[in-house]
């Protein structure tokens, strides 16, 4: 792990536990900055645009668009991501950065060390990397995503946002350092280097 991933996790683990500490059990509002739940009455939590996380990126200024299917489409820093919910409590929720690298998906020594890479990176990231292969575009493309867990009562939602969405961005640099490390020890490996 590098120092960015430790620095993620010390800042996450102090805004959830001051979010714990702080936190008040919560109705249906908004207050002071800190976002509460809305429930309904069969228990279960509000998606779409009353869920937290799209409120959350609502009150940054975000705009965002909603998929019937639940999902939530924005554009942060040029990238285009989406909210997706990992349960039904939409306070467990991933983002993804789709489609954001690509190699030929017929060029088997770069699909492997995509291959590669990505294992290697799974390995010690904070976000996951997943492929898949467009077979109209002929193409192995990566994404990454990170999955979350926001709580209600957290008193600095926007900045720990911010922070999950910096930190998946941050992952196409580190996925770029670990792809030019493997091909380096490839070559030299192959006595090409």
């Amino acid at each position: 792990m590098d120092n960015l991933d430790w620095i993620e996790i010390l800042i996450i683990v102090v805004c959830v536990t001051i979010g714990f500490l702080s936190g008040r059990k919560g109705q249906r509002e908004e207050t002071s900055g800190q976002f509460v739940p809305k429930h309904d009455s069969s228990g279960n939590d509000a998606k779409g645009e009353n869920s937290l996380p799209v409120r959350i990126i609502k009150d940054m200024g975000i705009q965002y668009e909603l998929l019937d299917d639940g999902r939530c489409i924005f554009t942060y820093q040029g990238e285009h991501l989406y909210i997706d919910y990992a349960s039904k409590d939409p306070r467990f929720f991933r983002i993804v950065d789709i489609r954001w690298f690509g190699v030929p998906a017929d060029d088997i020594d770069k699909v492997c060390l995509v291959q590669k890479v990505i294992n290697n990176c799974n390995a010690a990231a904070t976000c996951k990397y997943v492929y898949n292969i467009d077979k109209d575009d002929n193409s192995l493309d990566v994404s990454s995503m990170r999955e979350m867990f926001l709580p209600s009562n957290l008193t600095e939602a926007k900045e720990y946002m911010r922070i999950i969405l910096d930190v998946l961005l941050h992952s196409h640099q580190t996925f770029y350092e670990h792809m030019e490390e493997t091909r380096q020890e490839e070559y030299a490996a192959r006595g090409m280097a």
